[in-house]
């Protein structure tokens, strides 16, 4: 509901305000980035899976954003930097390397709102910790709304809602 890929049946959900409804699904898009539990990358180079066709960004904000993701390490370490080809299904990367990209690439439209999706549910537990850290640097910089079943995950959080809460009230 919050990335706006389907509408409430019943009620509103609000910003600062402003109802979704009084946003057009392009405006609402501008504010908010996702990254979901399984990335989707491209069989190309690093600089175009956090990019994804966009020629929008600077130099400065890749570097800004690749900083951020904690990537900047990885990609140093790498012959061809930016530019090294991560495979098809992300076969030459691992899982936390694939998720940092997607994060890096929802960080590139600079958004107001990110929200992860069970981001970190399928990593091994150093891994996660490793994104959860890169997860906290974010914190004062923007919302982040982060849906997981990990408790691991969750201890970052400001505010949790367990759903589940919601489901015996309305019993």
């Amino acid at each position: 509901l919050i990335a706006g890929l389907i509408t409430p049946s019943k009620g509103s959900i609000s910003i600062d305000e402003i109802s979704f409804t009084d946003l057009n699904i392009h405006s609402l898009h501008k504010l908010l980035s996702y990254v979901p539990q399984n990335i989707y990358l491209l069989d190309a180079s690093i600089k175009d899976n956090i990019l994804f066709g966009s020629n929008l960004y600077s130099e400065k904000d890749l570097k800004e954003v690749i900083k951020k993701a904690n990537l900047e390490d990885f990609v140093k370490g790498l012959p061809k930097g930016i530019e090294t080809i991560i495979g098809e299904r992300n076969s030459k990367i691992s899982g936390g390397q694939a998720q940092r990209i997607g994060i890096a690439r929802a960080l590139i439209k600079k958004p107001s709102i990110l929200i992860f999706d069970e981001s970190t549910n399928s990593l091994d537990s150093e891994t996660e910790l490793q994104i959860m850290n890169s997860i906290l640097k974010l914190k004062n910089e923007l919302t982040i709304i982060m849906i997981s079943h990990s408790d691991k995950s969750l201890n970052i959080c400001d505010e949790i809602i367990d759903i589940n809460d919601f489901k015996k009230e309305r019993k």
